[in-house]
C-alpha cells in the first residue's frame, strides 16, 4: 500500500515537472523576438523547425501518439517521444500503456514487448477517435450529483 502510494506520487510529481516544463518553454516562446516579416529563418542543427500547430489544430497527447504511429506503421516509445518533443517520455508511456484508461486498455494501440525495445501500433479493427465520448462521463456526473442533491 505505502509503495502503491509512494509510486503514485512520483509519477504525479514527474507529471508536474513535466507540466512546469511545458510552460516555462510556452513562456520563453511568447517573450521571444518576433522575426521581421520577409526575413527568412535558418533552422538549427541541420534539422528542419517544428511547425506550430494551426489555431484550431490544436492535438491532445492521444490523438498526436495515434496519429504518429498511423502514419509510421509502428513506433517504439522512444521514436514517438522524439517526434512529440512537447510531452515528456513518462507522459507517453503513461497515455498509451501504463493506465487504466491508456490506449492499450482502450484497444486502440497495440504494445509488442518483443522483440526489444517494444513497439506500439494500431489495434486491429481501430479506426475511430482515439479520445473517449463524453457521453459515459457526463451521465455518471449527472446521476452523483442527483445523489448528492437527494442526500
Amino acid at each position: 500500500m505505502v509503495a502503491e502510494t509512494v509510486h503514485t506520487l512520483q509519477a504525479a510529481k514527474s507529471q508536474l515537472l513535466s507540466t512546469i516544463d511545458l510552460i516555462e518553454q510556452a513562456l520563453d516562446m511568447l517573450q521571444a523576438p518576433k522575426p521581421e516579416a520577409g526575413v527568412e529563418i535558418e533552422a538549427s542543427g541541420g534539422e528542419l523547425p517544428i511547425p506550430p500547430p494551426a489555431a484550431n489544430e490544436f492535438l491532445t497527447i492521444d490523438e498526436e501518439i495515434v496519429g504518429l504511429v498511423r502514419a509510421h506503421g509502428s513506433l517504439t516509445l522512444n521514436e514517438v517521444k522524439e517526434r512529440t518533443p512537447r510531452f515528456s517520455w513518462v507522459q507517453i508511456n503513461r497515455r498509451t500503456r501504463t493506465t487504466k484508461d491508456c490506449l492499450v486498455n482502450r484497444g486502440v494501440l497495440v504494445f509488442e514487448a518483443s522483440p526489444k525495445p517494444g513497439r506500439l501500433s494500431i489495434a486491429p479493427g481501430f479506426s475511430g477517435d482515439p479520445n473517449p465520448p463524453l457521453s459515459g462521463y457526463i451521465e455518471k456526473i449527472a446521476a452523483a450529483d442527483e445523489v448528492a442533491a437527494a442526500s
